[in-house]
């Protein structure tokens, strides 16, 4: 993490100096996530449930269309449908709430990388203490 913000600083360094040489020591490793957040555990976690409802969600409409069509006549029918329904807006609310959450971690990032680069030591003490009052 530490490594990926220094990159991120050096890189916006170099653009603004035009400098493309310049890098960081661990800037060759992050050369291949340029573009990528660091994501938690718990939001790789977040993301694999997404997938695997939609995979279910998918899977119960072909199965329900083809396979199954017979065999759901009357409650079957509304019960079948309304899980698949269900499961469909679980998935979307993850959905949401993961782009809430990419949301918020690149807001913070972005604020934490103006700061580091534009902000002087008298400018960041004065903020912080208008905030803590």
């Amino acid at each position: 993490m530490v490594c990926g913000a220094r990159w991120l600083v050096t890189s916006a360094r170099c653009r603004m100096a035009g400098d493309v040489a310049a890098r960081s020591p661990c800037s060759e490793e992050m050369n291949t996530h340029r573009e990528k957040l660091p994501l938690a555990r718990w939001h790789i976690a977040l993301r694999i449930i997404g997938a695997i409802l939609l995979t279910v969600c998918a899977f119960m409409v072909v199965l329900g269309s083809t396979v199954l069509a017979n065999l759901l006549q009357g409650p079957r029918f509304l019960v079948y449908w309304t899980w698949c329904m269900l499961l469909t807006i679980a998935a979307i609310s993850i959905a949401l709430w993961d782009l809430l959450l990419v949301r918020r971690i690149s807001k913070r990032t972005h604020r934490e990388l103006f700061r580091q680069q534009f902000m002087s030591a008298g400018l960041t003490d004065k903020s912080q203490s208008q905030r803590d009052q």
